[in-house]
Protein backbone atom coordinates (compact mmCIF):
# COMPACT_ATOMS: atom_id res chain seq x y z
CA UNK A 1 0.00 0.00 0.00
CA UNK A 2 1.11 3.43 -0.81
CA UNK A 3 0.89 4.72 2.54
CA UNK A 4 2.69 1.86 4.30
CA UNK A 5 5.32 2.39 1.61
CA UNK A 6 6.19 6.29 2.46
CA UNK A 7 6.28 5.97 5.87
CA UNK A 8 2.55 7.43 6.69
CA UNK A 9 -0.42 6.07 9.40
CA UNK A 10 0.09 2.44 9.35
CA UNK A 11 -3.99 2.41 11.04
CA UNK A 12 -6.66 1.16 8.79
CA UNK A 13 -9.12 4.10 8.89
CA UNK A 14 -5.98 6.19 7.81
CA UNK A 15 -5.20 3.82 5.62
CA UNK A 16 -8.50 3.33 3.88
CA UNK A 17 -9.16 7.36 3.64
CA UNK A 18 -6.02 7.65 1.51
CA UNK A 19 -6.91 4.88 -0.75
CA UNK A 20 -9.94 6.71 -0.98
CA UNK A 21 -8.29 10.08 -1.77
CA UNK A 22 -5.62 8.21 -3.83
CA UNK A 23 -8.03 6.81 -6.25
CA UNK A 24 -9.68 10.28 -6.73
CA UNK A 25 -5.90 12.02 -7.58
CA UNK A 26 -4.02 9.53 -8.49
CA UNK A 27 -2.39 8.51 -11.87
CA UNK A 28 -3.09 7.82 -14.58
CA UNK A 29 -6.74 9.33 -14.81
CA UNK A 30 -7.09 11.37 -12.25
CA UNK A 31 -8.24 15.11 -11.44
CA UNK A 32 -4.69 16.38 -10.51
CA UNK A 33 -3.30 14.49 -13.68
CA UNK A 34 -5.89 16.69 -15.73
CA UNK A 35 -5.04 19.76 -13.51
CA UNK A 36 -1.27 19.60 -14.55
CA UNK A 37 -2.02 18.90 -18.07
CA UNK A 38 -4.24 21.98 -18.26
CA UNK A 39 -1.27 23.79 -16.31
CA UNK A 40 0.86 22.95 -19.23
CA UNK A 41 2.52 19.50 -18.58
CA UNK A 42 3.09 16.27 -20.77
CA UNK A 43 0.77 13.70 -19.65
CA UNK A 44 3.84 11.67 -17.94
CA UNK A 45 4.98 14.72 -16.71
CA UNK A 46 2.10 14.98 -15.09
CA UNK A 47 1.77 11.67 -13.80
CA UNK A 48 5.05 11.84 -12.46
CA UNK A 49 4.37 15.00 -10.51
CA UNK A 50 1.21 13.95 -8.78
CA UNK A 51 2.91 10.50 -7.70
CA UNK A 52 5.22 12.75 -6.39
CA UNK A 53 2.88 14.89 -4.34
CA UNK A 54 0.63 12.00 -3.60
CA UNK A 55 4.29 10.31 -2.10
CA UNK A 56 4.66 13.46 0.20
CA UNK A 57 1.44 13.39 1.10
CA UNK A 58 1.50 10.22 2.00
CA UNK A 59 4.46 10.84 4.28
CA UNK A 60 2.49 13.34 6.57
CA UNK A 61 -1.25 11.95 6.20
CA UNK A 62 -2.42 11.77 9.59
CA UNK A 63 -1.01 15.48 10.09
CA UNK A 64 -2.26 17.34 6.98
CA UNK A 65 -5.85 18.88 7.93
CA UNK A 66 -7.09 18.94 4.12
CA UNK A 67 -5.16 16.24 2.17
CA UNK A 68 -7.41 17.90 -0.98
CA UNK A 69 -5.71 20.94 -0.74
CA UNK A 70 -2.48 20.37 0.53
CA UNK A 71 -1.67 17.69 -2.39
CA UNK A 72 -3.32 20.25 -4.93
CA UNK A 73 -1.24 22.66 -3.76
CA UNK A 74 1.73 20.56 -3.46
CA UNK A 75 1.74 19.69 -6.91
CA UNK A 76 1.11 23.24 -8.20
CA UNK A 77 4.51 24.38 -6.39
CA UNK A 78 6.27 20.79 -7.61
CA UNK A 79 4.56 22.11 -11.34
CA UNK A 80 5.95 25.87 -10.67
CA UNK A 81 9.49 24.71 -9.69
CA UNK A 82 9.86 22.47 -12.55
CA UNK A 83 9.02 25.36 -14.71
CA UNK A 84 11.78 27.26 -13.21
CA UNK A 85 14.17 24.07 -13.82
CA UNK A 86 13.21 23.95 -17.14
CA UNK A 87 13.65 27.90 -17.65
CA UNK A 88 17.17 27.84 -16.24
CA UNK A 89 18.29 24.89 -18.68
CA UNK A 90 16.73 26.68 -21.82
CA UNK A 91 18.61 29.44 -20.83
CA UNK A 92 22.37 27.68 -20.59
CA UNK A 93 21.15 25.42 -23.74
CA UNK A 94 19.90 27.07 -26.80
CA UNK A 95 16.14 26.21 -26.94
CA UNK A 96 14.49 25.11 -30.26
CA UNK A 97 12.03 27.73 -31.46
CA UNK A 98 8.35 26.56 -30.72
CA UNK A 99 6.54 26.06 -33.96
CA UNK A 100 2.11 25.30 -33.28
CA UNK A 101 0.83 22.75 -35.48
CA UNK A 102 -0.64 24.07 -38.16
CA UNK A 103 -4.86 25.39 -37.71
CA UNK A 104 -6.00 23.36 -40.18
CA UNK A 105 -8.99 22.49 -38.94
CA UNK A 106 -10.29 25.53 -38.60
CA UNK A 107 -11.02 28.46 -36.31
CA UNK A 108 -11.92 26.43 -33.23
CA UNK A 109 -8.32 25.05 -33.24
CA UNK A 110 -7.00 28.32 -33.91
CA UNK A 111 -8.56 29.86 -31.16
CA UNK A 112 -7.67 26.96 -29.03
CA UNK A 113 -3.59 27.26 -30.34
CA UNK A 114 -3.83 31.48 -29.49
CA UNK A 115 -5.01 30.46 -25.97
CA UNK A 116 -2.39 27.84 -25.80
CA UNK A 117 0.49 29.68 -26.77
CA UNK A 118 -0.43 33.01 -24.62
CA UNK A 119 -0.70 30.58 -21.60
CA UNK A 120 2.53 29.61 -22.18
CA UNK A 121 4.11 32.91 -22.00
CA UNK A 122 2.68 33.57 -18.61
CA UNK A 123 4.83 32.77 -15.40
CA UNK A 124 3.91 29.44 -14.76
CA UNK A 125 2.27 31.06 -11.18
CA UNK A 126 0.03 32.99 -13.45
CA UNK A 127 -0.50 30.09 -15.46
CA UNK A 128 -1.63 27.93 -12.41
CA UNK A 129 -4.18 30.60 -11.18
CA UNK A 130 -5.58 30.81 -14.44
CA UNK A 131 -5.95 27.28 -14.73
CA UNK A 132 -7.63 26.28 -11.09
CA UNK A 133 -9.65 29.35 -10.96
CA UNK A 134 -11.22 29.26 -14.93
CA UNK A 135 -11.05 25.31 -15.74
CA UNK A 136 -11.08 24.13 -12.18
CA UNK A 137 -13.15 26.45 -10.15
CA UNK A 138 -11.32 27.12 -7.55
CA UNK A 139 -12.30 30.44 -5.62
CA UNK A 140 -9.70 33.29 -5.13
CA UNK A 141 -9.71 32.16 -1.45
CA UNK A 142 -8.85 28.56 -2.23
CA UNK A 143 -6.45 29.19 -4.50
CA UNK A 144 -4.51 31.61 -2.40
CA UNK A 145 -4.61 28.36 0.09
CA UNK A 146 -2.81 26.51 -2.22
CA UNK A 147 -0.08 28.95 -3.47
CA UNK A 148 0.84 30.17 0.16
CA UNK A 149 0.32 33.69 -0.98
CA UNK A 150 -2.14 36.68 0.47
CA UNK A 151 -5.53 36.53 -1.55
CA UNK A 152 -4.74 40.08 -2.71
CA UNK A 153 -1.70 39.10 -4.28
CA UNK A 154 -3.23 36.07 -5.93
CA UNK A 155 -6.16 38.26 -7.03
CA UNK A 156 -3.28 41.29 -8.81
CA UNK A 157 -1.28 38.14 -10.27
CA UNK A 158 -4.49 36.77 -11.84
CA UNK A 159 -5.87 40.48 -13.12
CA UNK A 160 -2.10 40.81 -14.68
CA UNK A 161 -2.58 37.45 -16.54
CA UNK A 162 -5.80 37.84 -17.85
CA UNK A 163 -4.72 41.63 -18.73
CA UNK A 164 -1.89 39.85 -20.93
CA UNK A 165 -4.32 37.46 -22.50
CA UNK A 166 -6.41 40.07 -23.64
CA UNK A 167 -4.07 41.83 -25.20
CA UNK A 168 -2.24 38.86 -26.93
CA UNK A 169 -5.37 37.65 -27.84
CA UNK A 170 -6.93 41.21 -29.30
CA UNK A 171 -3.57 42.01 -31.14
CA UNK A 172 -3.63 39.14 -33.44
CA UNK A 173 -4.68 39.17 -36.90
Amino acid sequence: MLLERYGGASDEPAAASYDALYRGFGPPAGRLVRLLMRMGCEREEACDIAQEALGRLAARFGEVPNPEAWVTAAATNLYVSRCRHLKMRARKHAALAFRPPSADHGTAVADQLAVAACLARLRPVQRAILILRYFEGYKLREIAEALGQPEGTVKYWGLQAEAILRRALDDRP
